[in-house]
């Protein structure tokens, strides 16, 4: 997981738009560069709360096998690493449609 920089419109909800720009993949200047997403196109993200300092973020991940399990780590990593760059987030909990833990093993 390596980090970009994106310029977003200024928003109070900084880690719901970084999320947003996550599943957006890479842009094509990015994807020149050599940078890919191992998230599935039609992930969406359903909700993000942040709890003393605890990121809970509610996904719907595509009804398709994610297979091998690097990608399930690149995946959660890329999630964890998108929210942690916040100050106010030390802890990143990743649920998957209305609330059950990720099961994106394969």
């Amino acid at each position: 997981v390596y980090p970009v920089t994106r310029t977003i419109a200024k928003t109070s909800a900084v880690g719901r738009a970084a999320l947003l720009e996550l599943l957006v993949g890479p842009t094509p200047e990015e994807k020149s560069q050599g940078y890919q997403t191992q998230i599935p196109v039609g992930t969406r993200l359903n909700s993000l709360s942040i709890t003393s300092d605890t990121a809970i973020a509610d996904f719907f991940f595509p009804p398709y096998n994610i297979a091998g399990s690097c990608r399930v780590m690149a995946i959660n990593e890329a999630i964890n690493q998108t929210l942690l760059q916040f100050s106010t987030v030390n802890n990143v909990d990743i649920l998957e449609n209305g609330g059950y833990p990720v099961s994106l093993e394969p």
